[in-house]
């Protein structure tokens, strides 16, 4: 059964809210750039999951204006959503919170969509962007 997510694409006066992470394993250490979101439960709507997501993983809160677009794969399903900042504070919490260790780095900051293409991002987000998202 494939992985079902949610991810909120959120743009505010400081750019495009993200999760620079850093993840080594043996000898390879990667560094990118995540959109927020995570993992739908049983139970629950995308839309629910990507908020609960959000404030689970950023203390924030939004308004869902709009699905973006999709990605599968054979192992997961994606969906992106247009996001309005709401509330909050854009500060680590919850799981990836406790998670963090010298192997496994999370920071939440932003990035300037208008120079997205420096940043390693999933490249259909980068499209999306310049695409002249809504």
């Amino acid at each position: 059964m494939k992985r079902v997510s949610a991810r909120g694409i959120i743009i505010t006066d400081k750019g495009l809210a993200v999760i620079f992470r850093r993840k080594k394993v043996g000898d390879t250490v990667r560094e990118y750039y995540a959109i927020p979101g995570g993992g739908v439960e049983e139970g629950e709507s995308i839309e629910e999951a990507l908020k609960r997501e959000l404030w689970e993983e950023l203390a924030i809160k939004v308004n869902i204006k709009g699905f973006a677009f999709s990605i599968e794969n054979e192992y997961r399903i994606e969906y992106y959503y247009n996001c309005e900042y709401i509330s909050g504070d854009f500060r680590l919490n919850g799981e990836e919170l406790d998670r963090i260790t010298d192997d496994n780095y999370y920071e939440p900051t932003f990035v300037d969509i208008n120079n997205i293409d420096k940043y390693d991002i999933v490249p259909e987000v980068k499209d999306y962007l310049k695409g002249g998202y809504k």
